[in-house]
């Protein structure tokens, strides 16, 4: 993925990083909430539908200048820099909604 970020100037690349973070935690909102819908196969051919949960984060891992890691303290220089995303997802799963039972 690919975009332009503008930030203040004199803004430090901690800035950038923050600023980053927002945007793509923005964009990618509800990315995940078809999981918490989703239908699965059960027993004997019948439809469960899934209680799932999903809590994403996100974190800047690095920033990359022209080859090399920027100091995150130095101020921003304009041009093509390389971010590194990394996401953090918590997928919390309950027993399947509605009724559903097993006979052995």
């Amino acid at each position: 993925m690919s975009g332009q970020l503008y930030v203040a100037p004199g803004a430090t690349y901690n800035d950038v990083a923050a600023a980053l973070q927002a945007a793509y935690t923005k964009k990618t909102a509800g990315q995940f909430d078809a999981l918490s819908n989703m239908q699965s196969q059960g027993p004997m051919g019948m439809n469960v539908q899934m209680n799932m949960q999903t809590q994403q984060s996100y974190s800047i891992s690095s920033i990359e200048y022209k080859g090399g890691d920027v100091d995150k303290e130095a101020v921003a220089v304009a041009g093509n820099h390389e971010a590194k995303i990394m996401m953090h997802m918590q997928m919390d799963m309950g027993p399947p909604k509605g009724q559903c039972c097993l006979v052995c």
